[in-house]
């Protein structure tokens, strides 16, 4: 269920992923429109690291949030209403998630994992599946995930990805 969830909202593929920009001291600014929503829709507790850079990309890129009792995801994708779309998989091309600290199968079960080395020493599961690529990770108590289409990313691009979510700071949620 998480694998599919997220799969639809896989972070950034297709030929959209070339050059990684320079790490700045805040999320990229593509989230900037979606932050207060994001502190909205975490549940108590969660926080979600979004990476300070992202590759840079041909089109215009837009962030929303999805939320659920398993998993609070920033998509990627395509389109500015690609939230409302009725084929959201259609402009989606990627997306990072929390997953609930209460799951206590937090990884797709039954898959072939790779160990990747992370940031800040932290060790990371890789996994390509279904035409996505995937890193797995938890880091201060809570289990992150981060996708985007196969297309266009090599795993080297996604762990800088990941490496740049990991040393921001965490959107905590505003809920007590």
């Amino acid at each position: 269920m998480i694998y599919s969830q997220l799969f639809a909202s896989s972070l950034v593929g297709v030929s959209l992923l070339a050059n990684l920009s320079s790490a700045t001291a805040a999320p990229a600014p593509i989230f900037q429109p979606i932050i207060s929503e994001l502190q909205s829709k975490l549940p108590s507790g969660w926080k979600l690291r979004l990476p300070a850079y992202l590759p840079s990309a041909p089109v215009q890129l837009y962030a929303y949030v999805r939320s659920s009792p398993v998993i609070t995801q920033v998509n990627i994708a395509t389109s500015p209403d690609c939230a409302t779309s009725s084929q959201p998989l259609s402009c989606t091309v990627g997306g990072i998630g929390v997953i609930s600290p209460q799951r206590k199968n937090w990884l797709p079960a039954q898959q072939k994992f790779s160990r990747v080395s992370l940031s800040r020493g932290i060790k990371g599961y890789y996994l390509t599946r279904d035409g996505g690529k995937f890193i797995f990770w938890e880091q201060e108590g809570q289990r992150y995930t981060l996708g985007a289409i196969a297309q266009g990313i090599s795993t080297q691009d996604l762990i800088e990805i990941v490496n740049s979510a990991i040393n921001e700071s965490p959107i905590s949620s505003r809920r007590r």
